[in-house]
């Protein structure tokens, strides 16, 4: 059988085949390159960390991840030095012990981006000791060590005169011979990176130095507080007492005399105590005379923002206890004083936002505002955010959710301010060197859990003296 193609059939076939051709073409990426685009390339993975960083132990630094392919995962070569976290695009690198590490992000491309970290203790070397010490044979005063790199040493220049140990964080000094001439006996304490710290031992004989301490002779304390100074000169064994045990006790080991001081129950004459210390040949140091002053009626915190369900324990200080604790958005939140009487226990019932008000025995008020807001954070502190006063220096406490089991690791972005350990799944934050600021400031803590995971708490530090005078 024959076919006859008319002029409408071969036009349309020639036009059907160079149809295919463009298609075929378009498929394999050619037609001059416009219809075949594929899609941008992705951003080489980087973050805003340095390529080589130093961290101090227990502090954490913040920086962001860019490019790559979410989500991303982060490891450390050492955790025993540096650990890090991630959420969303942001990378906690925290710092645990002295030493170095190298963080690794990936991405789910298994891109990778590094980081060298070296940890290091900020604070200097340093102890309580003074440069020259002069003990009374057969006598042992303890001092205190703190900063460099832990892992502290003492070797004496003369044990026949001088001997001296370490343990811990305390350093004890011990007179075991009269050194002639005046002649000073070099102690030399080092830290584990070999920083040097040398105080020149005098010893002399119970005849030649009076009995004496290193309290000054007028001492102001808080109420509820504990201070220690050394005792030295004179014949030991040395004994002490208050002449009002309500205002403040003393008690010696050794040569180190400790001052405890309580909340009087009457004010004037009732806050003083005198403290005298004596040796064995009943000699008198200049007595040591205790005021307990008054601290202002305050909270731990004056505004708290956390999760519906979370319960929050906040502190009272200063005033006159009794303590009373009201809610009137019970609803929202229920409060109640603990056994303690001054600490109160929050509990967050339904998101609302709430004025717990608590009142001391002389009716001065104090006034903390809780926001609850829903949901639970999948790792997260309980609160979320608090604001404190800078001239406060009581401890503060979280609670850890939504942590994955094994090891967690809590830092402060600002260890000078606010540093921070965990126990459990409490974080407690106190007070470093001063809480002062010039202005009102955060101040991270953060939480990494072993798989990585971070939560933050965000403590405000609010400035209450307008920048003045200004902080150091």
């Amino acid at each position: 059988m024959t076919f006859q193609l008319t002029g409408f059939t071969m036009r349309f076939l020639s036009y059907f085949s160079t149809l295919l051709v463009a298609v075929s073409l378009t498929a394999c990426g050619g037609g001059g390159g416009s219809a075949g685009t594929s899609a941008a390339p992705r951003a080489t993975l980087a973050t805003t960390a340095p390529a080589i960083l130093t961290v101090g132990v227990g502090a954490s630094q913040t920086y962001a991840i860019s490019g790559g392919k979410s989500p991303f995962a982060v490891s450390s070569s050492n955790v025993q030095v540096s650990i890090a976290g991630t959420k969303d695009n942001a990378l906690t690198i925290g710092g645990i012990a002295p030493g170095a590490a190298t963080i690794t992000v990936v991405d789910a491309d298994a891109k990778t981006a590094t980081i060298a970290v070296t940890v290091a203790n900020l604070a200097p070397f340093a102890t309580n000791a003074p440069a020259a010490l002069t003990l009374v044979q057969g006598t042992t005063s303890s001092f205190s060590l703190s900063g460099g790199v832990p892992g502290y040493s003492v070797v004496s220049g003369d044990n026949r005169f001088v001997t001296a140990t370490v343990t811990g964080t305390t350093l004890n000094i011990s007179a075991v011979a009269i050194t002639f001439a005046a002649a000073a006996v070099p102690i030399q304490i080092v830290d584990a990176a070999g920083t040097v710290l040398t105080i020149a031992v005098t010893v002399t004989s119970s005849s030649t130095l009076n009995v004496f301490t290193t309290a000054p002779a007028a001492l102001s304390v808080g109420p509820q507080s504990t201070t220690t100074f050394t005792i030295g000169g004179g014949t030991p064994p040395y004994s002490v007492v208050s002449d009002n045990t309500s205002a403040a006790v003393a008690s010696i080991n050794g040569t180190v005399l400790t001052i405890t001081s309580f909340t009087p129950s009457t004010v004037g004459a009732g806050n003083v105590a005198k403290i005298t210390v004596r040796d064995a040949n009943a000699q008198t140091a200049t007595p040591i005379v205790v005021t307990v002053t008054a601290l202002p009626f305050a909270l731990s915190a004056s505004t708290i923002k956390s999760f519906v369900g979370d319960v929050i324990d906040v502190s009272i200080l200063g005033g006159t206890p009794p303590y009373r604790v009201f809610s009137p958005l019970v609803i929202g939140v229920s409060a109640a004083l603990l056994p303690s009487g001054n600490v109160f226990r929050l509990t967050l019932n339904a998101v609302s936002v709430a004025d717990v008000l608590v009142f001391d025995a002389s009716n001065q008020q104090q006034k903390l505002t809780v926001t609850v807001i829903a949901g639970s954070p999948t790792l997260g502190l309980a609160p979320s955010s608090i604001t404190v006063s800078e001239n406060d220096n009581q401890d503060i406490k979280f609670t850890v959710l939504g942590a994955a089991p094994g090891t967690l690791s809590v830092f402060s972005s600002d260890t000078k301010r606010l540093q921070a350990s965990i126990s459990g799944n409490t974080v407690t934050v106190r007070t470093g060197s001063s809480r002062c600021v010039n202005v009102d400031t955060d101040v991270n803590i953060d939480v990494i859990d072993s798989k990585g995971a971070k939560g933050t708490a965000v403590i405000t530090i609010k400035d209450n003296n307008g920048g003045i005078p200004l902080c150091p």
